[in-house]
């Protein structure tokens, strides 16, 4: 609750190139531990994939069936690995753009209250219990607070429509098992989103080349925005 307050009432006092530098930091921390998990899962499931092989080379398995029953573990693996990571990179992003649209929300009077301790008559459970935060809009009314407050287009940073795609795959694997809207798979009910190492790894470094952009576009000059 205290960090809370000191970002409502003392944000807006740090430089903006501060907050720049200190979301960027943060950010590539977070995007190099993901990368380091992938290369880390990766060399592991390589590794035994290659002594499965040794294996098949010497006749351990006696069917067919059998050699492919091992190598489904580490593929799975690989896979499961690749979503956990697309499932990181869009929580980031959202996290990013709920901070961004943290200060207009407070300002809003679209977006009733109460929003902090100060709008509270009392400091009681059931009084806090009815505190209000940016994280509980939808994801739409946050990023309009953002486009209207800082005056850009997310469609007009860098690597945007891959972050978007990502965000559709999460969404789709999360309530859909990975499935395609009928109407994005060209009337096929059968067409999924994949998850794989090195499309993760292209996915991390979408995301940072939208976030460096998203914050130099906030941080930069009022008059250098929606030019």
């Amino acid at each position: 609750m205290g960090i809370c307050i000191f970002h409502v009432r003392w944000s807006k006092f740090i430089p903006h190139d501060a907050k720049n530098a200190m979301n960027m930091v943060i950010v590539t921390m977070t995007l190099g531990s993901l990368r380091d998990f992938l290369d880390h899962i990766s060399a592991d499931a390589g590794h035994e994939l290659e002594l499965i092989e040794e294996r098949a080379q010497s006749g351990a398995f006696d069917t067919y069936d059998s050699y492919e029953a091992e190598l489904s573990a580490p593929w799975e693996r690989l896979q499961i690995a690749a979503r956990a990571v697309q499932y990181e990179l869009v929580a980031l992003v959202e996290r990013e753009l709920h901070h961004l649209a943290h200060e207009p929300w407070l300002r809003s009077p679209k977006h009733k209250g109460p929003k902090t301790l100060f709008d509270l008559n009392e400091a009681d459970v059931e009084a806090l219990s009815t505190l209000r935060r940016v994280s509980d809009l939808q994801f739409p009314a946050v990023v309009d607070l953002i486009v209207d407050n800082y005056k850009l287009t997310l469609g007009s940073l860098p690597k945007w429509s891959e972050v978007a795609a990502l965000r559709e795959a999460v969404n789709a694997f999360k309530h859909r098992g990975g499935f395609r809207r009928f109407r994005e798979a060209g009337g096929s009910l059968l067409q999924r989103h994949e998850s794989n190492i090195d499309g993760a790894h292209a996915q991390i470094d979408a995301v940072h080349t939208f976030l460096v952009g998203l914050y130099s576009v906030v941080f930069s000059p009022q008059d250098l925005r929606m030019q």
